[in-house]
């Protein structure tokens, strides 16, 4: 394993037989994702179903989504139910049919799946997929298939399937076992630094940390590496 120019703080622990991976801010910018999604679908409700953004802004719709994440903890960790929800709501309260819920999700999954990827990402998945089994873990609900890049991973691990989200480790604990590795064999990389490394290292797992923007590390915890981009990663792990 070739430490590369990152900071290294978990050379006692055993070879990396296996990667789990997050993907929203770690392989795309979701931010710029769900900004799309949101208006694209905010211009269909005026399209197709007018008296609902008659009464509604756009952030009044992004406020009760909020609404209904912190109120409803049964399915907080399945943004697509979440995101029914409020398509329902919405529906409910400007007289339409519930039904169409599912067809708004659909339309709104189109644009949550159009993600342009980090240059690096192609290359580095490539280049460690041909030595290490990976596996996607992510909190959120975008189609690798769609996405095009399923093919690099053995398995992709959601909260919506585990019924938690990450920091807890029930979902890192079942990425470890979709790659076939113990957790101690697994290295987890990802952008949160609380959600993705914390999370990892009370699963028993190592850790890399991609800080995509040049961000500051201000917790008292450290990851085992800090890389900015795939290139890196390949540089340690290949």
């Amino acid at each position: 394993m070739n430490s590369g120019t990152s900071e290294v703080l978990n050379s006692n622990m055993p070879p990396v037989r296996a990667i789990t991976m997050d993907l929203d801010n770690t392989l795309w910018n979701i931010d710029e994702v769900l900004h799309r999604a949101e208006s694209n679908s905010y211009r269909l409700l005026s399209k197709e179903f007018p008296r609902i953004t008659q009464r509604f802004e756009l952030s009044d719709i992004l406020d009760l989504r909020q609404r209904i994440f912190d109120e409803h903890e049964n399915i907080r960790h399945d943004l697509t139910a979440i995101r029914i929800q409020v398509f329902a709501q919405l529906l409910r309260s400007a007289d339409y049919e519930e039904d169409h819920a599912e067809y708004l999700m659909e339309r709104f999954s189109v644009d949550r799946n159009r993600v342009i990827l980090y240059p690096d990402v192609i290359p580095g998945l490539e280049s460690l997929s041909e030595l290490y089994p990976l596996v996607a873990l992510s909190d959120g609900n975008s189609d690798l298939s769609v996405i095009g890049i399923r093919h690099y991973f053995r398995d992709c691990v959601y909260a919506a399937a585990v019924g938690r989200m990450k920091p807890h480790s029930a979902g890192f604990i079942k990425a470890c076992e979709a790659a076939g590795a113990s957790p101690a064999e697994t290295i987890h990389i990802g952008d949160h630094p609380e959600y993705d490394i914390e999370g990892a290292q009370r699963a028993g797992m190592q850790t890399m940390w991609i800080r995509r923007n040049g961000e500051k590390w201000t917790l008292p915890f450290k990851p085992g590496y800090t890389v900015q981009t795939l290139h890196e990663a390949v540089e340690i792990l290949c």
